[in-house]
């Protein structure tokens, strides 16, 4: 998709567009921009197909960085935004 340069509503409602045709909303960074979908429609996040970069499961297997939920810049730099998504985490793959 282009880059579609404009006012951060108009991103809001090309977010509500995709939901309401069946798209699955991937967010690679903070979560600000789906609170603010929440916000401005209240229940979208419950009908939407979401893929989440960040989260923290659990500890990580021997071999990996010892890690806790606090490096996890992806939902920390926005905690607010993720509470406002009420994210719930998915079954591990």
């Amino acid at each position: 998709m282009p880059p579609l340069p404009g006012p951060a509503v108009s991103a809001v409602e090309l977010l509500r567009r995709s939901v309401e045709r069946g798209a699955t909303l991937v967010a690679t960074g903070p979560l600000t921009n789906l609170a603010l979908l929440e916000e401005f429609h209240p229940g979208i996040l419950g009908h939407a197909d979401l893929v989440i970069m960040g989260g923290y499961v659990g500890p990580p297997r021997a071999g990996f960085p010892p890690w806790g939920p606090e490096m996890d810049f992806n939902v920390q730099v926005d905690v607010r935004a993720a509470r406002a998504a009420e994210l719930e985490p998915c079954p591990t793959i």
